[in-house]
């Protein structure tokens, strides 16, 4: 039952396995295509930021004046160090209508470096002239570019009257860093775990990226499963419409590790739940069918040890095993009926068959015994037909005739010499008489071996004699 049990928990985890750790996972991956986005719309709330402060400062009297050289003042109130930092800017360029420089800072920690240093502003490269290009006064470019000092935010706007009215005096370019001050915040922000690299360097780190996500069908999403993150990435393209930067967001496995603890739960939980069920199983077996069946097996190897079949089970049971107790019980109670009975006829046809025998062997040694006693009186009555006593009176007849004497002396010694041989043959008659009473004492003594043994123990039931003796005795009439 074990097994079983073990086997059900296995196929329980296997569908659990199946069917629920994927729904996890799918939650999961859903989480972090969730945190991918929010860090894209993140970034894209920068830029768009970036784009509000751009149109703060794009249609304004005072800039559009100085970029026609008629506001020199504008420089000392406005475009001062603090100014950018204060806005949050690295970069502030105004153009003049025809494309030259008219004013530019750029702002990096404390320091003010060229403009040159980004590497593609005052450099006259297709980028920057790009930028530059407003046909219309409402048109804006935004979005990223590759510096030599990062990538960075920008926008473009045509510099306008306050009432955004044309024709444009030229172009003004607002720019930040994405630096890791700008990472820390929109990380705190979003409350995901993101971070940007060059394209060249992500694709070093963790493969052909590029294709990847080209080929993705999520939305231009790639999800790589580590075994504590889900990593999504997703390209950042500049200004251009080229690949800049891989966007990548890291979502720990929490939903995983739940889903996990959750079949661990269950699989702990249906490990328990077997045990226990096994053992509540057990527990009735044993209570049920086991101990019944022991007392059983006990009750029967003690009646084949002691004999005694009047013992009982009394199994108290109203199921199949207190039946079959029940009339366990009926059958040794008629057997112990039936041995008993047969005990007594044995004993009878034993007495008898050893009455038989002994009668049989002792009529056949009595039967020459008597027949020498019935010799042995034929050789005694010999002498009374002898006249010995009349022959010797008249012997002491002083006037028998001498030849009668002569004769009667004679018969007198025939009459000894018969006496005589008679009493010879008595005597072996007597002797063949008591050799033969010698044999029926050795059958008498061979006998009386079996008259010194033992009496067959039997076990018997005390309440059950006096019951017995109870019906014998004759009740007393009570006294009136």
């Amino acid at each position: 039952m074990l097994a079983v049990m073990v086997v059900l928990a296995a196929l329980s985890y296997g569908v659990l396995n199946s069917v629920i750790a994927p729904a996890f996972e799918n939650l999961e991956d859903e989480e972090a295509r969730t945190d991918l986005v929010r860090a894209e719309r993140a970034l894209s709330a920068e830029i768009l930021s970036l784009s509000q402060l751009a149109l703060d400062w794009a249609p304004w009297d005072d800039a559009y004046t100085f970029v026609k050289g008629e506001n020199p003042g504008f420089e000392r109130s406005n475009l001062l160090k603090q100014t950018l930092v204060d806005l949050r800017l690295n970069l502030m360029l105004f153009y003049r209508e025809d494309g030259s420089l008219h004013w530019g800072r750029l702002v990096v920690g404390d320091d003010v470096l060229p403009i040159t240093d980004t590497g593609v502003f005052g450099t006259g490269g297709d980028l920057e002239s790009n930028l530059k290009i407003h046909n219309t006064t409402t048109s804006q470019q935004r979005g990223l570019v590759d510096s030599a000092l990062g990538p960075m935010l920008v926008t473009s706007n045509p510099i306008l009257t306050t009432d955004s009215l044309g024709p444009s005096a030229g172009t003004l370019i607002l720019g930040r860093l994405m630096d890791d001050q700008m990472l820390a915040e929109m990380r705190e922000r979003t409350e995901v775990d993101f971070a940007w690299y060059p394209c060249d360097e992500h694709d070093s780190m963790h493969g052909s990226l590029t294709e990847e996500v080209g080929s993705e069908s999520l939305g231009g999403m790639a999800i790589r499963r580590t075994e504590s993150s889900i990593d999504t990435h997703s390209i950042l393209f500049d200004v251009n419409g080229e690949a800049l930067l891989v966007l990548e967001a890291k979502t720990p496995r929490r939903i995983s590790a739940l889903g996990a603890q959750t079949l661990n739960a269950a699989l702990l939980f249906l490990i328990i739940a077997s045990i226990v069920a096994a053992t509540l199983i057990w527990l009735l077996l044993r209570y049920s069918i086991v101990q019944p069946v022991q007392a059983l097996t006990n009750h029967i190897s003690s009646l084949r040890e002691s004999g005694d079949l009047t013992k009982q089970v009394d199994m108290n049971r109203d199921d199949e095993i207190g039946v079959l107790a029940s009339r366990f019980d009926e059958m040794t109670s008629e057997l112990d009926d039936a041995r008993k009975l047969l005990l007594e006829q044995s004993f009878k046809a034993g007495k008898a068959d050893n009455a038989a025998e002994i009668l049989h062997n002792i009529r056949n040694a009595m039967t020459p015994v008597i027949n020498g006693i019935d010799r042995l009186g034929i050789v005694c009555s010999v002498t009374n037909g002898l006249k010995v006593e009349q022959a010797t009176e008249q012997l002491r007849d002083p006037d028998c005739d001498p030849e009668r004497r002569e004769k009667l002396l004679q018969y007198v010694d025939s009459a000894f010499q018969h006496v005589v041989a008679s009493h010879e043959e008595g005597d072996r008659e007597l002797k063949a008489v008591s050799s033969q009473a010698r044999q029926v004492e050795a059958i008498l003594k061979d006998q009386e071996k079996h008259a010194h043994a033992g009496p067959v123990t039997e076990m018997l039931d005390l309440d059950e004699m006096v019951d017995e003796a109870v019906l014998v005795i004759p009740k007393r009439k009570k006294p009136k």
